[in-house]
């Protein structure tokens, strides 16, 4: 009896094998390519834009970014600090009837 024992344990081991090997060794179908996305370019700055040159820190007109809350007016643009209560930075574009007299 004990000659038929090992056979058996032999060929479920092998099963066994079978059965994870088989299973890790599923084909996958490979994605498509993504499409490149579309880019547009940026909006061209108004040509008396404080902001022509960029935005210093970043900031974003969000009560999320408290402090560094953008604010932009015709006239300038400021990014606010809410805890200093000041403002961090202050840009504007001068203009010929800016100007004193």
């Amino acid at each position: 009896m004990a000659q038929y024992i090992a056979p058996m344990f032999r060929l479920a081991y092998l099963v066994l094998a079978f059965a994870i090997l088989s299973a890790g060794c599923k084909k996958e179908e490979p994605e498509p390519p993504a499409a490149p996305a579309a880019t547009t370019p940026p909006p061209a700055p108004a040509p008396n834009d404080p902001l022509t040159m960029g935005n210093p820190s970043g900031a974003i007109a969000s009560v999320v970014l408290a402090n560094n809350y953008l604010i932009e007016r015709p006239q300038f643009s400021l990014a606010y600090d809410n805890s200093r209560g000041t403002a961090s930075w202050v840009a504007w574009h001068p203009r010929a009837c800016s100007r004193p007299l």
